[in-house]
């Protein structure tokens, strides 16, 4: 008898590296189902991800990358994902995924401007400050 509903038990929220390879597993979904045999057999989808950045394993919910992931074009991705028990009537449950995107150093630093240029005395003693220039990244 299919009589439960499937339950997520994942977290709500999860960090994954910039720099991670595409296809590389970053996270996997969990979920319990209380019925037994096919009633308790789940499967997974992904409901929502415009980005196509994601997506999802059926048979164990390994969530994985589909492409580069860049912090500073999108540091942030919410995600929605489905679990499905194979029992009769099908039952199924939903969840709402929040991935952040952390930040890894990947930006070279650059000079704002091309060219700097300084005047000088023959009098500054040495060891003076002579200007102060900056990077960005």
């Amino acid at each position: 008898m299919n009589d439960n509903w499937p339950q997520f038990t994942s977290p709500a929220a999860v960090t994954v590296a910039e720099d991670s390879p595409v296809g590389s597993s970053v996270f996997q979904l969990t979920a319990t189902d209380a019925d037994l045999d096919d009633a308790g057999r789940l499967t997974y989808r992904l409901l929502e991800d415009s980005t196509a950045t994601f997506n999802v394993s059926a048979r164990d919910g390994v969530v994985r990358t589909r492409r580069r992931l860049d912090r500073e074009t999108t540091a942030r991705y919410r995600l929605r994902f489905v679990a499905v028990d194979a029992g009769t009537p099908r039952r199924s449950t939903s969840v709402l995924l929040t991935v952040n995107v952390g930040d890894a150093n990947d930006q070279a630093p650059r000079f704002p401007r091309p060219r700097y240029v300084a005047a000088v005395t023959d009098q500054l003693p040495v060891g003076a400050v002579v200007t102060t220039v900056s990077a960005v990244c």
